[in-house]
């Protein structure tokens, strides 16, 4: 994915806001319309009681009734605004974050070992949070400026200059704080720029923990860089929250500015009654809360566009490959052979621009057999194993199940034949996909990979996983053992296990696999099990140099 910001305008927000609630509009647009016309009902009823004080002495019954009618319709319509509108926010991110995981659960492996970790968690958690919420304050704004609306129309009423020099005050204030808004806005998006590299590098110091314990001067470097970014993360929030601030004060400045006006100047060009220069004073200071409710939704705007830009960016990233998958049933095909014809793949670092190829590989692998792999660090072994499970897709030449091209075949079914047991398995939490478990089979599968003692599984749910790399290894295998998949790759299985289990490993589960019809690829580099395989293949520098039988025995 480029990292070239992909910068969203308010517009865009707007239109991205309209888009996700257009089957809430009613529900949501009724009350809010009657909320602002009954709030301007109640302008009128204060005006009318105070336009009637001086020339009646007893209580205007039908007045009182309407302004009681008034705040009931108000404090109904604005419940149920309020209501709909906090219903809007958890509905939006409900669908925002499902979207966002189901296009990552279908993307293609490479795209996602690309990714930034921590500026996905960032996008998912706080991005989608505050993109979720600027919906509630459109809803807001927009009663606020029905209730502008209407006020502006009641000063038209009451005085034709009065609108004029309140619009012309409104727009130029409006246009000042816009101007210093557009620069609040730019440190903003810098300060969410930092916070991302704040948890990147946190992310560093958790994962990264055993060596920082290990070294000193790796302790004081990282927890300086953690005080840079976090400095430069809060200065930058800062001078956005301070030019925020002008620009508010500004728009403060203008509507006393108007109040002033109203109060000191009009009265003088046109001479009005001491009670209709109440009504104006009335009607301005009215108008004036939508005005100061919609500028003060600016910065919450700006913060969601600049949400909305890094949330599409990634969804851009993701979009075409995970709908195109998406779509594909996972069913797993029949299989008796597959073969790799002149396939290459490229890796193209994004962070330090170096490449590595793979291929022209041509390789068969045949049901049942047990293919062994060897080769030295950086000869592209796991790289192999990823195209052969069709977790990388080849940039030429073709992968054939059964003599057809597996493009032209269910890709997700494809690869649901594989087991994959890989150098640094991930143990997630809890086991997905699996239905009801055996729980005689879940414990003897344990009791024989000598993990019972570590970890039992109850509510799918292993009591720990806080194991050594080869426990790990063993439970990732136990928990594909349940998937019960027909090809088992193993990545470097072998290498971080004990000397005993090493030999129950080549000359037990390798065999019972193998009698059972599965078929096996695993990579090794101990030469005295190279006849646990029924043919090796070597790899030097991303080709195959070597793929000959081996023979029959082995020396333990």
């Amino acid at each position: 994915m480029s990292e070239a910001p992909k910068r969203a305008t308010i517009p865009q927000l707007l239109a991205f806001l309209n888009r996700e609630t257009r089957h809430s509009g009613l529900r949501i647009i009724v009350p809010s319309v009657i909320a602002g016309l009954s709030r301007g009902a109640l302008l009128w009823a204060f005006n009318e009681a105070s336009a009637r004080a001086g020339g009646h002495k007893s209580l205007d019954l039908r007045l009182v009734g309407a302004f009681a009618a008034a705040l009931a319709l108000y404090l109904v319509s604005a419940y149920l605004s309020a209501i709909s509108r906090d219903q809007l926010v958890r509905d939006l991110l409900h669908r925002l974050r499902l979207r966002i995981c189901g296009k990552l659960i279908h993307a293609p492996l490479r795209l996602i070992e690309d990714q930034d970790a921590g500026k996905i968690f960032t996008l998912i958690g706080h991005e989608s949070e505050r993109l979720a919420s600027v919906a509630k304050d459109f809803i807001v704004t927009f009663q606020a400026g029905i209730v502008l609306v209407v006020a502006l129309a009641y000063l038209t009423w009451l005085s034709p200059p009065s609108f004029a020099f309140a619009t012309i005050t409104i727009v130029i204030g409006a246009a000042a704080y816009y101007w210093h808004e557009s620069k609040a806005k730019m440190r903003y998006r810098q300060a969410r720029e930092k916070e991302v590299e704040y948890f990147d590098t946190m992310y560093d110091l958790l994962h990264g923990f055993r060596d920082l314990k290990l070294d000193r001067a790796q302790q004081g470097e990282i927890m300086t860089h953690l005080e840079t970014v976090s400095g430069e993360f809060s200065a930058l929030s800062a001078a956005s929250a301070r030019l925020y601030q002008i620009s508010e004060l500004v728009s403060q400045a203008f509507s006393f500015v108007l109040i002033a006006v109203i109060v000191f100047l009009l009265p003088l060009i046109f001479p009005a009654s001491a009670g209709s220069t109440y009504q104006l004073l009335a009607t301005v200071l009215y108008l004036l809360a939508p005005v100061e409710q919609m500028i003060s939704s600016v910065p919450a705007f700006s913060q969601g566009a600049v949400a909305l830009g890094n949330i599409t960016r990634l969804e851009d990233a993701l979009g075409a490959d995970s709908a195109r998958e998406a779509g594909l049933p996972g069913t797993p095909p029949p299989f008796e052979r597959i073969d790799l014809e002149q396939v290459r793949f490229e890796f193209h670092s994004a962070v330090d621009g170096e490449s590595f190829e793979v291929g022209p590989i041509d390789l068969s692998l045949r049901r049942g057999e047990i293919l062994l792999v060897r080769g030295g660090n950086g000869a592209g072994k796991t790289t192999l194993l990823k195209l052969i499970a069709g977790l990388y897709q080849p940039a030429s030449g073709k992968i054939l199940l059964d003599g057809r091209p597996i493009e032209g075949l269910r890709a997700a079914g494809y690869r649901e034949l594989f087991a994959v047991i890989f150098s640094d398995p991930y143990l997630m939490q809890r086991l997905y996909g699996l239905g009801d478990l055996d729980a005689a089979m879940v414990k003897a599968l344990l009791t024989e990979l000598e993990l019972d003692r570590k970890t039992t599984l109850r509510d799918r749910r292993f009591s720990s996983t806080r194991l050594s790399v080869g426990q790990r290894k063993r439970l990732a295998y136990a928990i594909s053992r349940l998937r019960d998949r027909e090809i088992y790759i193993f990545d470097e299985f072998a290498a971080d296990q004990d000397p005993q289990f090493r030999t129950y490993f080549y000359t037990v589960l390798l065999p019972r696999l193998k009698s059972e019809g599965k078929t096996v690829i695993a990579v090794t580099h101990d030469e005295r099990w190279f006849g646990a395989g029924d043919r090796l293949v070597s790899l030097e520098y991303g080709k195959i140099v070597a793929a000959e039988p081996v023979p029959l025995a082995h020396t333990a």
